[in-house]
């Protein structure tokens, strides 16, 4: 149980997954500790999967939080690629749209998917890559 995530240069993509309840401080430091990682570089995609987690993506006090992180990473670190978020459950669809209204993220280039097929459809990458992490033990960046 965790965050796993793989960075694959050969799509120009970071497959992030979460099993289980990670508390918002925790998500908070992974995010910010990956983008650090200098094998992203502007314009990999991300593909972020919540099919496994439990409770609540985020509490409602951690999304504006890490909203705000989120716009500060794209100017600082240049990331301006496709997000796809799957977000099967309608608790954690609800708040992951939240989220993408507090970071003036509603645009073409980030979408929220109940669906992880269709996700990966539109990042142009096969379910195989999003397989791989979902099967990996690689935990996460602590």
């Amino acid at each position: 149980m965790g965050i796993r995530y793989k960075i694959i240069p050969g799509y120009s993509v970071v497959v992030v997954v979460q099993d289980g309840y990670i508390i918002d401080e925790k998500k908070i430091s992974f995010y910010k500790k990956l983008i650090e990682n200098s094998e992203i570089e502007s314009g990999y995609a991300f593909l972020v999967d919540h099919t496994n987690a439990k409770g609540e993506l985020l509490s409602s006090d951690a999304i504006q939080p890490l909203a705000e992180f989120s716009k500060q990473m794209k100017t600082i670190y240049n990331l301006h690629g496709k997000a796809a978020i799957i977000a099967p459950r309608d608790i954690t669809y609800g708040l992951t749209r939240m989220y993408q209204a507090y970071a003036d993220e509603i645009e073409d280039n980030n979408q929220v998917f109940r669906d992880a097929q269709k996700a990966v459809d539109w990042l142009g990458i096969p379910m195989s890559v999003l397989e791989e992490v979902r099967n990996s033990n690689e935990e996460d960046l602590d």
